[in-house]
């Protein structure tokens, strides 16, 4: 992780690499930008009343007891972003789940992440 300045990963999506676990550090920000080759589903999981999340400038609620629910849930999407914030004192983690609308398929993705210092 390299706070403030923005890293760009090239992922492969598919059913069986669909789960992106993420641990975002206290009072930090993160701000993910994803662009897909072709048509995906996305959502978070794992997510606690200490973080806030807003998903292309919306915000989502989030329980009041950490749930393993699928926040967020998004359908046939090519590109999105979030912003995800760390309200604690400690490292929280979460997972992003990213799948293919279309079952089989194999969808070359870019991420570009930035993380945001207290």
């Amino acid at each position: 992780m390299q706070p403030n300045n923005p890293t760009e990963r090239q992922v492969t999506v598919t059913e069986a690499n669909s789960v992106f676990s993420i641990g975002l550090p206290p009072g930090y920000k993160e701000e993910r930008q994803v662009n897909a080759q072709k048509p995906i589903d996305f959502w978070f999981e794992y997510l606690t009343p200490d973080m806030s999340l807003e998903i292309n400038g919306v915000a989502v609620e989030i329980p009041t007891r950490r749930s393993s629910t699928k926040l967020g849930y998004t359908s046939n999407v090519t590109s999105f972003s979030y912003v995800m914030k760390n309200l604690t004192s400690q490292t929280i983690s979460y997972n992003l789940h990213m799948v293919p609308s279309k079952a089989g398929d194999s969808v070359p993705a870019v991420t570009r992440e930035k993380w945001i210092a207290p």
